[in-house]
């Protein structure tokens, strides 16, 4: 992807640890002149009439997973509340939800590619989403999402978006909406 569009920075948790994968993409970003960014709770950006406001990883916090320390962003843009939670695990949000008691969003990116370690029934109730976005490729080795996940999602009723299902989920912003679209691959 490094080659494929521009990217300005990348930004990793920090404390977090990094995988072969992660250690080869920051490699070839400082061989690009890409800026790595290491963030915690408390940081974040503006983009126009958009904030973007980092929840996790906590300073100091000890994580009992490497998935728990993931980069979990709270977004305003388009007139809706974005929770993104990386791999986050239920540990990982019960941690967030005695950390932010009020955190609500409109749209979850579900967490973990909807694994049954993640998304649980008390996230998913202190959150309130409306809707829910995973990723997860089709017929993939780990068969994300799990179906206790889908459960729990439907049981409070909580639109569900599928990667695996529906293709390229986009959201097109205007100032205070916007509209989701899918496209099939």
């Amino acid at each position: 992807m490094l080659n494929e569009i521009q990217i300005n920075e990348i930004v990793f948790p920090e404390g977090g640890e990094g995988g072969e994968l992660e250690n080869l993409l920051i490699q070839r970003a400082e061989e690009m002149s890409i800026p790595v960014v290491y963030a915690e709770s408390g940081s974040g950006w503006q983009a126009g009439s958009s904030s973007f406001q980092i929840i996790s990883p906590i300073q100091g916090r000890e994580y009992g997973s490497k998935n728990d320390g993931s980069l979990v962003i709270m977004a305003k843009a388009g007139g809706l509340r974005w929770l993104f939670t990386g791999d986050l695990e239920e540990e990982g949000e019960s941690w967030i939800i005695q950390k932010y008691p009020h955190l609500k969003a409109d749209i979850l990116k579900a967490g973990h590619h909807g694994s049954n370690s993640s998304s649980s029934s008390q996230f998913l109730r202190h959150i309130a989403p409306k809707a829910a976005v995973i990723s997860a490729g089709r017929n993939n080795r780990y068969g994300h999402p799990h179906q206790e996940v889908l459960s729990r999602l439907s049981s409070e009723k909580i639109k569900i978006l599928r990667t695996d299902l529906h293709g390229a989920i986009t959201y097109t912003f205007t100032e205070k909406a916007g509209t989701f679209s899918l496209k099939l691959p």
